[in-house]
């Protein structure tokens, strides 16, 4: 008996020393994937606020945190990646960037290699991928909007002639964060002169009808960021907080990021926004993200989109009451310590860019 006690503790010492994490005391190796450094990214006037937020939280938990560009990667069939877990931030604003077919390479590759990874290729697929994401929403019986995907000025006409939808209307690119490439068009005139301006020719054109979203006092539309993080024990989506996201006068965008404001939302929280946003999360196979729901003036939620590479800063913390990013490395933990199954839930076909 005392020999296989001491059998076992010498196992539990090699598990512990052998490996990348260091289970008695949960310190990890976590690789965050980004192309560009909290440096690169302030140069280039980028908001890192989530990803330093991220890297104070984990390092007071004694984890590790190294960045890895996925433009600089190098690759081996020889060996195994020396991570415990990979957090994902890709941000694809483009199908036709180096850094896309780089990302999606990335992401697989340490997939392949048995590390878990918080937001999977698939997921950053399907949350990245506008239309894919309402498309999936929608077969899981959330409401989104009327939403059309084509590949010419000439075929937007034809909706509108067609009477498929009506001016005023959102024209988008299929990619792309924080308000960036979203448009609203009044007529014909507008639409021929963004779509020869900022399209090139066979490039994918994402229409999208407008919801009557509510406004503020002042008249200024308005809509929900929403943040749902997988549970570390349930392993199901669960609604962690949200904010109202205030469009400046007279715009019709409500991001932050251009210019939008915030403003707590009424407690407690709505239960149908708890469960669109929860539904949401499921219907991308995600982990974590920060999900935009609009409300109609006559009360409907429809959702906006999904942003699997998100925002998060302290004020927004403060409102919610919740560091988010503490509920992201609990998560992380469970998978590097195999106490969740971290493979893909998705389960419908799979189709797309892998």
């Amino acid at each position: 008996m005392k020999f296989k006690a001491i059998v076992f503790l010498i196992s539990i010492f090699v598990v512990t020393t052998s490996g990348y994490a260091d289970i008695a005391t949960n310190h990890l190796k976590i690789g965050v994937l980004r192309h560009l450094t909290i440096e690169e990214a302030a140069q280039e006037n980028i908001n890192t606020e989530a990803e330093t937020i991220l890297i104070e939280t984990a390092r007071k938990r004694g984890h590790q945190i190294e960045f890895i560009n996925p433009l600089q990667y190098e690759y081996s069939t020889s060996d195994s990646p020396q991570f415990d877990v990979i957090i994902s931030r890709a941000e694809i604003n483009s199908p036709y960037e180096p850094v896309t077919d780089s990302y999606f390479r990335a992401l697989d590759y340490f997939a392949l290699q048995g590390i878990p990874v918080v937001n999977s290729g698939q997921a950053t697929l399907n949350a990245q991928d506008k239309f894919r994401t309402l498309l999936l929403a929608k077969k899981a019986g959330i409401s989104v909007p009327l939403t059309f995907l084509v590949h010419s000025l000439e075929a937007v006409i034809k909706l509108v002639s067609d009477g498929s939808i009506n001016y005023p209307f959102f024209v988008k690119k299929p990619y792309g964060g924080t308000g960036s490439a979203v448009f609203k068009v009044e007529n014909e005139e507008s639409l021929t002169s963004l779509i020869k301006g900022s399209f090139i020719q066979n490039e994918l054109i994402l229409i999208e009808e407008t919801i009557d979203l509510e406004t503020d006092e002042n008249g200024n539309v308005k809509d929900m960021r929403i943040w749902v993080v997988r549970d570390s024990v349930t392993n199901r989506a669960k609604f962690i907080g949200g904010v109202y996201r205030l469009a400046a006068s007279g715009h019709y965008i409500t991001n932050v990021s251009i210019g939008g404001s915030i403003a707590p939302l009424p407690q407690p929280y709505d239960p149908a926004l708890i469960e669109i946003s929860e539904q949401a999360l499921e219907s991308i196979g995600a982990d974590v993200a920060g999900i935009d729901i609009g409300r109609d003036k006559k009360g409907n939620l429809y959702l906006i989109e999904i942003n699997i590479s998100f925002y998060t800063r302290k004020t927004f913390q403060k409102i919610i009451g919740v560091n988010i990013w503490e509920l992201v490395l609990d998560l992380a933990e469970a998978k590097a310590h195999n106490n969740l199954d971290y493979r893909y839930h998705y389960t419908g076909r799979d189709c797309g860019y892998f």
